[in-house]
């Protein structure tokens, strides 16, 4: 949001500690659903995080693996006409496609 100046301040913000790392290749990816849950990738910690709209915690999944319970370099998220949530697994070379509990 602006200002009557022009300059564009957040309207909300949080830490993710998950995001301290000094990799400059595995930075996270934003995606938003339909009801304004926001979720990222955390890269290096193997994962996808789940917060509300104020930033609250909701939920996370992945643990490091090249099984289907695990993932190596997840950096893509987008969630997609159903809600699903599609996740591109870098390290392992493929796309993985997530169906989560209703809230």
């Amino acid at each position: 949001m602006s200002d009557s100046s022009g300059k564009y301040s957040p309207l909300v913000s949080w830490d993710i500690i998950g995001w301290y790392g000094q990799s400059l290749d595995n930075k996270p990816f934003l995606t938003i659903d339909s009801h304004d849950h926001l979720f990222v990738s955390d890269p290096e910690g193997y994962r996808i995080l789940e917060f509300s709209a104020t930033g609250e915690f909701i939920r996370f999944w992945g643990d490091y693996g090249t099984g289907l319970d695990g993932m190596n370099l997840p950096v893509g998220v987008v969630v997609d006409a159903d809600g699903g949530i599609w996740v591109a697994d870098s390290g392992n070379h493929r796309l993985l496609h997530f169906t989560l509990p209703a809230q």
